[in-house]
C-alpha cells in the first residue's frame, strides 16, 4: 500500500537527481546518487539503470558507461534501445570500433536489430 507508493516515489526522486546530474557532466555524482538509493534499501529498476547510463553518456564517459551497463544487465535490469543507441554513438565518436561492433552483436543477442544508424557508427 502507502509504502510501495512511498518506494516508488523516492525512486523516482533519485532517478530525476541522477538524470540532471547526467546532463551537468557529474557522472561522479550520478553514481552516487545510485549508491545511495540503494543505501536507503530503495531497489533500482530499469528506468534509474537507464539514467546512470546516460548519465555517463553525456559526460563523455563511454568508459564508465560501458562498466555501469555491464553491472545493471548482469544483474538483471534491461536497458533501452536508445541507451544503447547513445552508447554505440558514443563508442564511435571515440572511435572504439571493436567496442561498437560488441555493443552490435551485444542488441542482437537480446533481440533487437540495430537501425542503420547504429551501424554507421560502426563502419
Amino acid at each position: 500500500g502507502d509504502s510501495a507508493k512511498a518506494i516508488a516515489a523516492e525512486r523516482r526522486k533519485y532517478i530525476r537527481m541522477v538524470t540532471n546530474l547526467g546532463k551537468k557532466g557529474r557522472w561522479v555524482q550520478a553514481l552516487n546518487a545510485m549508491d545511495e538509493m540503494s543505501r536507503q534499501g530503495i531497489s533500482a529498476d530499469d528506468s534509474a539503470c537507464n539514467a546512470a547510463v546516460m548519465a555517463c553518456i553525456k559526460s563523455g564517459r563511454w568508459d564508465v558507461a560501458l562498466s555501469v551497463m555491464d553491472v545493471v544487465t548482469r544483474e538483471g535490469y534491461q536497458l533501452e534501445e536508445f541507451t544503447y543507441y547513445e552508447l554505440i554513438s558514443a563508442c564511435g565518436f571515440a572511435e572504439q570500433w571493436v567496442t561498437c561492433l560488441g555493443l552490435v552483436q551485444r542488441l542482437l543477442s537480446i533481440g533487437i536489430v540495430p537501425e542503420g544508424e547504429a551501424y554507421c557508427s560502426v563502419v
